[in-house]
């Protein structure tokens, strides 16, 4: 591996044996990845995924794309990184890692928003396993609903 993220033909460990050069970068988007890798690869060619990320590396971003029909904002730092699954209405699944993803909904008001299911979790090759629990939070006033992908994992979310 001699092209590395963000350092150009510099190693991911030193001779010591530290990780360096984009190391913790990569193993953060492999930790990620691993939470949904066949969902990744089944929606990865179609129009209902979309990955978020800086244009340029350890600049701080954000965005708002449409996926599937549906506008999404994702910021981000520290090179984080998203990619944003919508499979159905109302359904999202997000894998990532140093970003917060927002969606803006009539829905995420009293009483609607009681609806509103946001779980952490993992495939374990048939079915979602529980991962700990999501940080996400509701504005009413702005009908937002802002999940934040602070470390490597994968959030499903509906309403």
């Amino acid at each position: 591996m001699t092209v590395s993220y963000p350092e150009s033909n510099q190693p991911y460990v030193l001779s010591d044996g530290t990780l360096a050069n984009g190391a913790y970068a990569l193993r953060d988007t492999y930790s990620s990845l691993t939470k949904a890798l066949p969902q990744v690869s089944y929606y990865a060619t179609t129009d209902k995924l979309k990955v978020f990320m800086s244009r340029s590396p350890g600049q701080r971003f954000s965005t708002t794309e449409t996926v599937n029909g549906f506008p999404v904002t994702v910021t981000g730092e520290n090179n984080g990184q998203a990619i944003v699954i919508h499979p159905a209405a109302h359904e999202f699944l997000l894998v990532g890692y140093r970003t917060n993803v927002s969606f803006t909904d009539p829905a995420f008001q009293w009483p609607m928003m009681k609806q509103i299911r946001v779980e952490r979790l993992y495939w374990a090759g048939d079915h979602w396993n529980p991962d700990g629990e999501p940080n996400y939070g509701v504005d009413q006033s702005k009908k937002t609903l802002d999940i934040d992908l602070d470390t490597p994992q994968a959030v499903l979310v509906s309403w």
